[in-house]
């Protein structure tokens, strides 16, 4: 995304507000405040509050994307393991910029979500190659367990890492089983 200087730190500084203060602070007021400027200048390079976060949402699945990649680059064992364990570090290190990203109907009409988006999904992709019902399967498996993991909403003292692990397991066993060609064929909708 090309981003002129201004809107770059622009986005910069909205970001820096969404990761200390929480979505809830992303407003074009709070952003202005925080640049020492009034709000209504943020629109010569923002047409409203959606398109700074839109940028936000595709500079961070490309920052996902990257901390994906030198994960499974320098990973050990499984892949499915080692994408899923980069796609929840990713969310519990930035758990406000992950919420935004994952909250939000994407904005595909908006310069570079779309490429973001795919970016962000390629080592999931060129994993599990043409089984894409796999893909989706492990990003909706992960995604669900941050989601419930950024929310507390496991009971207290519960081994969160081994339902990660069991739910990986059976994907990882999934994709094997296709690639060899002895899955078992999923029940019908009828």
């Amino acid at each position: 995304m090309s981003l002129t200087p201004r809107a770059a730190e622009i986005a910069k500084v909205a970001r820096d507000l969404l990761e200390t203060d929480g979505l809830a602070a992303l407003s074009m007021r709070n952003i202005a405040g925080k640049l020492g400027i009034r709000a209504a200048s943020l629109y010569e390079h923002f047409a409203d509050k959606r398109a700074v976060e839109n940028a936000i949402m595709a500079a961070g699945m490309w920052e996902q994307g990257d901390f994906i990649a030198a994960r499974v680059a320098a990973g050990k064992g499984p892949k499915v393991f080692t994408i899923a364990q980069a796609f929840r570090d990713f969310a519990l290190e930035h758990p406000e910029l992950y919420r935004l990203i994952m909250s939000r109907d994407l904005d595909r009409d908006a310069p570079d979500v779309a490429a973001a988006e795919l970016y962000a999904g390629v080592c999931i992709r060129e994993e599990v190659g043409e089984f894409r019902e796999v893909s989706l399967a492990l990003w909706s498996y992960a995604h669900g367990m941050a989601d419930l993991e950024l929310n507390h909403r496991y009971p207290p003292g519960f081994d969160v890492d081994a339902v990660w692990q069991t739910g990986l397991v059976a994907l990882h066993d999934r994709l094997l089983q296709l690639r060899a060609g002895t899955a078992t064929p999923l029940p019908s909708k009828d």
